[in-house]
């Protein structure tokens, strides 16, 4: 007998909505195959100048569900369609909201009663207060989008772990660059993605530690070691300004920014360009992993953590199997032309989503350390994904070199196609099929908890006078932004 789910999609129309809705049809396909008819109930976009393109978008994928501007509308619309018995079956709400609404929706979620199954966009959580709520709550259902777990980067690491069965991992570090804060500095920066470097990025590398760790069952404690926030997001204009977590300036001397971990809002938080953290995971059997962690906005920035790291990776001695920095995992797309803000500039973009495993025996021998780079490129043909394994002097999984750089289309139908994987997982627990672990709940709480704890350390450090921190920040995005001239 066959059975049905609902699909909900808040948010719709932007960048992770659209990749939601262009997962659908392949989405259909996996489900179909446990037996699974999936229905797409509504789509939610309260960006009125949104709609048309994401009808059209809609319609591509094969749809014409209604398209509510309010998460009130869809959950009154979803009320009826169950009392009326029209549709009875659990309903998959995927928040591709921007980053602090994500809260409100989970909220409203619950509190509709209508038996959606929510997965979030990460970050879900941005105040510990909504956290330890959620936790309170045992056995509400709550899924979190982390998608580097079935990047196959990840899935090659999960593999070797699991042929090497007396193999424990004792420290992980992993380095995730990206130049966000550098496109809203100029104008070109994609407005739902909210929050800095860490917010944004750290919510991947720690569930990724979650998961070689073995999954959150195995993990009894997380201790944030040391955390800092070298670098801030700050904004174009004559006069001195931060952008604070929803990419709104506050002049430098706001009371808000003197001593940012008392406020009441956490909205009015200063948001980072650049942040690193150090970890100790504690496992079941009292074992450690220690894990580094480098998160940017503001692509390459030459930090002492960054360097520390490079450091790490020329000790093992890549270079003659053909693996280096340069070559291997940094990705990069230089002077490019500003298309809005305040003035026109010439600026670069450079990302970098790099990992590397020290593991050993538990009997003893020598150490297996294996080297990731999670990051497929669009800009250069010769960088793809891989894991090498530096002990064994082989390529444990190696991504197809193209012909040409990737472009927007194939980059994008490559992250609905992991996209798709991750709802199958979910509706995939949520039928009891099989159990996603490093999706669901636990994995949800620990990450953000481990998330937030960076973020209380980090911010404990931003006390009183902000004006090094802000001409710091500026001279480093000055490395990547230089006025545009013909």
């Amino acid at each position: 007998m066959r059975r049905k789910a609902g699909l909900a999609i808040a948010g719709a129309g932007g960048y992770e909505g659209r990749n939601a809705v262009g997962a659908v049809r392949a989405l259909t396909k996996l489900v179909a195959k446990d037996g699974i008819d999936l229905v797409v109930m509504w789509l939610g976009e309260i960006d009125i100048t949104r709609w048309v393109d994401t009808l059209k978008e809609a319609a591509g994928s094969g749809m014409t569900p209604p398209l509510y501007r309010g998460m009130n509308e869809a959950i009154i619309y979803t009320a009826a369609l169950l009392d009326a018995g029209r549709f009875y079956a659990p309903i998959l709400l995927f928040d591709a909201t921007p980053t602090y609404r994500h809260e409100e929706i989970l909220q409203r979620s619950f509190a509709s009663k209508v038996g959606f199954r929510y997965v979030g966009e990460k970050p879900i959580f941005v105040r510990p207060e909504t956290l330890d709520f959620f936790r309170s709550l045992q056995d509400y259902p709550i899924y979190c989008n982390f998608i580097e777990t079935v990047n196959p980067v990840y899935t090659a690491v999960e593999r070797y772990l699991g042929k090497h069965k007396n193999l424990r991992i004792r420290k992980i570090t992993l380095w995730r660059a990206g130049s966000t804060g550098i496109s809203h500095y100029v104008g070109d920066g994609r407005g739902g993605i909210q929050g800095g470097s860490l917010l944004d990025k750290a919510p991947h590398d720690l569930s990724i530690s979650v998961g070689w760790a073995g999954g959150p069952s195995r993990i009894v404690e997380t201790e944030v070691v040391d955390a800092d926030m070298p670098y801030l997001l700050v904004a174009d204009r004559a006069h001195p300004f931060f952008l604070n977590v929803e990419n709104k300036p506050v002049p430098i001397d706001d009371p808000s920014m003197v001593r940012p971990y008392l406020s009441q809002r956490r909205e009015e938080l200063p948001a980072d360009g650049f942040s690193w953290a150090k970890l100790l995971w504690r496992l079941e059997d009292n074992s450690k992993i220690e894990g580094n962690y480098a998160f940017s906005w503001f692509g390459l920035t030459d930090h002492k953590a960054e360097r520390e790291i490079l450091s790490e990776l020329d000790e093992l001695g890549l270079n003659k199997f053909g693996v280096d920095f340069h070559s291997s995992f940094l990705d990069s797309d230089l002077n490019r032309r500003s298309k809005g803000g305040e003035g026109e500039y010439s600026y670069d973009i450079r990302e970098v989503r790099l990992g590397i495993v020290h593991c050993e025996y538990l009997e003893g021998g020598p150490p297996k350390r294996l080297v990731c780079n999670f990051l497929g490129s669009k800009h250069r043909p010769e960088l793809g994904r891989f894991v090498f394994a530096v002990d064994d002097q082989r390529f444990e999984y190696r991504e197809r070199k193209k012909a040409k750089p990737k472009d927007e289309s194939n980059y994008a139908r490559e992250k609905r196609s992991e996209l798709a994987k991750v709802l199958h997982q979910v509706a995939q627990d949520v039928f009891g099929i099989k159990s996603a672990p490093l999706l669901s709940r636990n994995a949800t709480l620990l990450v953000h908890d481990a998330l937030l704890s960076i973020q209380d350390k980090a911010l404990r450090k931003l006390v009183g006078d902000k004006t090094e921190i802000y001409r710091a920040s500026k001279d480093i995005l000055h490395g990547s932004v230089r006025p545009f001239r013909d």
